[in-house]
């Protein structure tokens, strides 16, 4: 027979296909949110509107077509009142309890009998011959279970070793009670008997076993369960199913089980059926990406039914394998742990234990842990050894038969259980290795129900044998106020920061290892570690060392003037800095750590520019204001307003510009940007201009004083080209010299001066020396040019050059050359 995969019912539902090519049918149930029930609020609303009944409580799971359990109130008539689920989860209500429904309310008047000690179960057993009606050119014929009464002997006996074990004796044993035959006429359908809330085939076969008897006589009866099993060919009539049973409200209820004879696999769907009679409900998985990926059709956190292959309340596989060990939150519900082999830690404690293989027989075989909602998490050791797990299917490694369901590893294992309820989940750890169901040495899990992280573990160390499985693992457990912050990763370092932390080496990287828990202030967050501090620039996580962090702290933090950080530490040869939004703290070699903030006016030209690795680079100095202009001083320039929008300048332009007297001197305000033409740079000012001429220098040319006849010349590419110097000034006048001549102040208004004569009347003093000031331009004949001065003359010639006449030298000059004067 191919191999098959059958689903328990309290649910073995669903999937008959062949592994290969089986689909993952199961469906996904949304997870419990009810919280555990106060002892003394035992009362509900009851979903059946204004139905009244007083009676015994009665669990079905799960009928075919349906999912989850269905629940009845029977009275002493055998009258059922059907009850939601909801409500029975709210009062906190289990089979075999004494309810009440009134005035559309649920109460409990009494629980079910606690089991006795030892108690030994007995099952009568009824197979069922089905007379299947001719169909599609078929004769009649009668299908009759290929089981014998020997077979279910021998799942008895299976089932008693493993519930014995599990039970820590509690389940003596499960004898064989009586037997009987019946035959239907084409009965494979699982219908519920009338209004009894019981199969019709159960309390067929109760009368069989003795006249008179029902299905109801085996609830609540002190450890009496019935047996039916049909044929495979009921197998399409069941819908996918192959097995129903009740699910009891605790080891002495008894109940009734429905089993379908298909496959290699019923000892397996019997202990799991009988389990349901024991109270015990479905062992699933819950998980987020990328661990649900194995979950056809889910694409975020959620639950899969039946997926927890570590315990015989999840999937039953069809082949030769057997029932694994009951995960811990079964066990614990089945009383199954010697004095001593359960630690419990309550909220609020740190504590360390050794854990041992959940096989062996001594010494910690669990953990539990209860979280502030009353949920109880559960830790064991499984190793795929001992009399069950060695043959179990999750032994067979991670291979992935269905899309949600996958063999596992050995480690420590998460099963989550709601108080008052024995639904299981497997949980997976914070780990993204598709393996987060069995955790390794270096895994851990913490779990949010409130707040603060509620719980938080690590798996510090783990012993293995010669094959590498795991024979010890010592595990860590914070709870409650002891708990660090959810996702903390064992060595301290906040989930936030783990990725980068292991980007960067961990410990054995420039981090070194957590030195102080992630800090928050306003909107940000940082943790401090041995060689430095990682937080976040709104983009990604950044490293920073441990002063630029002091010291943005010391500036206010988030809250300062710096604000949140904006990148990372850039280095310049010289310097490095951190930028922030608004501004940066520099390091300089031997000068130490300098917060300068970016005043708010010039942020967003100051980002626009690139900031600290931008054309406009780190600010070196606070804003600086004069009459009614204010910058601010940059290591790739100023920042200023020209009246209308933020404008940058080099900072030569403005040394030059403040050295000039600022707004307040001859060039006044900035009047725009920088401007480039080629063979020079130029920064407009409302009083003139500042020119930087490369390998030159930087130069300014005043409206109040030669801007104008140094434009009516064609300025840079005029007579006089660019300036070579700032304007000078003597007593008597100012002067500035440019590439092909000056211009200077005389006793006729601004007149320029060639550079042939330049030098030679600076070298002479100038406006105060010898020759005193110009007193007129320049005046050529065809053999010699001359410019007239206070008290001389400069006179060029082709063969002498340039020449300074003064006092009667001059005056016969001007006898013996007469020259008419120009034309200003």
């Amino acid at each position: 027979m191919a191999s098959r995969v059958l689903t328990g019912i309290a649910a073995l539902t669903v999937v008959l296909a062949a592994l290969s090519s089986a689909t993952g049918a199961a469906a996904l149930e949304p997870r419990p949110t009810v919280p555990s029930p106060a002892p003394t609020a035992r009362v509900h609303t009851a979903p059946s509107g204004d139905a009244a009944a007083t009676g015994d409580l009665v669990e079905l799971s799960d009928l075919p077509g349906s999912t989850g359990s269905t629940f009845f109130v029977r009275d002493e008539a055998g009258e059922a009142t059907a009850v939601a689920a909801d409500a029975v989860a709210k009062v906190g209500a289990v089979a075999g309890d004494r309810v009440e429904i009134a005035d559309g309310e649920l109460s409990v008047l009494s629980e079910v009998d606690a089991a006795a000690a030892g108690l030994a179960h007995s099952v009568d057993v009824v197979l069922v011959t089905v007379r299947m009606p001719a169909a599609d050119g078929r004769p009649a014929y009668e299908a009759r279970p290929s089981a014998s009464v020997d077979t279910v002997r021998s799942w008895l006996s299976y089932a008693s070793d493993h519930l014995r074990q599990a039970s820590n004796g509690r389940v003596a044993s499960l004898a064989l009670g009586a037997q009987a035959e019946i035959t239907t006429a084409g009965t494979c359908q699982l219908d519920l008997a009338g209004s009894s809330g019981d199969l019709t085939v159960w309390n067929e076969a109760a009368r069989a076993i003795a006249p008179g008897r029902s299905a109801a006589s085996y609830e609540n009866s002190g450890g009496r369960h019935l047996l039916v099993v049909f044929p495979e060919d009921c197998a399409d009539a069941w819908q996918g199913s192959v097995g129903i049973a009740n699910v009891g409200g605790g080891l002495s209820y008894g109940g009734n089980i429905a089993l379908l004879d298909v496959g290699q696999g019923q000892r397996q769907a019997f202990l799991h059926e009988f389990g349901h009679n024991l109270s015990l409900r479905h062992a699933n998985n819950y998980a987020c990406l990328p661990l649900q990926r194995h979950w056809e059709g889910n694409d975020g956190c959620g639950f899969a039914e039946y997926a927890d292959i570590y315990d015989p309340m999840g999937v039953v596989v069809d082949g030769d394998y057997d029932s694994p060990l009951f995960n811990a939150a079964h066990r614990d519900a089945l009383g199954g742990y010697p004095q001593g082999s359960l630690v419990t830690v309550e909220q609020d404690a740190s504590t360390s234990v050794t854990l041992l293989p959940a096989s062996s027989t001594t010494g910690t075989l669990a953990v539990k842990i209860r979280d502030s909602n009353g949920w109880d998490y559960y830790l064991d050791l499984r190793n795929g050894r001992g009399s069950y797990d060695s043959g179990a299917y999750y032994t067979r490694g991670r291979g992935c038969d269905i899309t949600w369901v996958c063999a596992r590893d050995y480690g420590v294992r998460i099963t989550q259980q709601q108080s008052a309820d024995t639904t299981s989940y497997a949980v997976a750890s914070s780990q993204d290795d598709g393996d987060g169901y069995a955790l390794e040495k270096g895994d851990w899990f913490s779990s949010s129900e409130r707040s603060t992280c509620d719980i938080w573990l690590s798996v510090d160390d783990v012993s293995t044998d010669g094959a590498g499985r795991p024979t010890s693992a010592k595990v860590t457990v914070r709870t409650g106020d002891k708990a660090p912050a959810c996702g903390t990763s064992p060595d301290g370092v906040h989930p936030w920061f783990q990725a980068k932390y292991k980007e960067l080496g961990g410990a054995s990287g420039p981090l070194g290892k957590p030195v102080a828990p992630m800090v928050c202030q306003s909107s940000a967050c940082w943790q401090e570690f041995a060689g430095g501090v990682l937080t976040s620039d709104g983009t990604q996580i950044v490293m920073l060392s441990t002063a630029y962090v002091t010291t943005w702290l010391a500036n206010g933090g988030p809250d300062g003037a710096l604000g949140l950080v904006a990148g990372p530490e850039s280095c310049f040869g010289t310097y490095c800095a951190t930028p922030f939004a608004g501004g940066a703290i520099t390091w300089v070699p031997g000068q130490g750590v300098t917060a300068v903030p970016v005043h708010p006016w010039f942020q967003a030209k100051w980002k626009e520019l690139g900031g600290i690795t931008g054309a406009i680079g780190t600010p070196t100095e606070g804003m600086r204001c004069q009459s009614s202009a204010c910058w601010q001083q940059f290591t790739g320039g100023v920042l200023t307003s020209d009246g209308r929008q933020i404008v940058r300048l080099s900072s030569a332009y403005v040394s030059t510009w403040t050295a000039w007297g600022g707004p307040d001197g001859d060039l006044g305000l900035v009047a725009g940007g920088e401007s480039c033409f080629g063979s020079y740079c130029q920064a407009s000012f409302v009083g003139g201009v500042i020119v930087w001429v490369p390998n030159s220098g930087v130069y300014p040319v005043a409206k109040k004083w030669f801007y104008s006849a140094w434009m009516e010349r064609g300025g840079a590419t005029g007579s006089l080209g660019l300036p070579t110097d700032a304007m000078k000034c003597q007593s008597a006048a100012c002067y500035q010299v440019f590439q092909k001549g000056t211009l200077t102040s005389s006793t006729s208004g601004i007149l320029s001066l060639s550079s042939a004569y330049v030098s030679r009347w600076i070298g002479w003093g100038g406006p105060d020396g010898q020759l005193g000031l110009l007193t007129g331009p320049e005046v050529c004949s065809v053999s010699f040019c001359q410019v007239p001065f206070q008290r001389g003359l400069m006179v060029w010639q082709p063969r002498t050059g340039v020449r300074v006449l003064v006092g009667d030298e001059a005056d016969e000059w001007r006898r013996t050359h007469p020259l008419a004067a120009p034309a200003r």
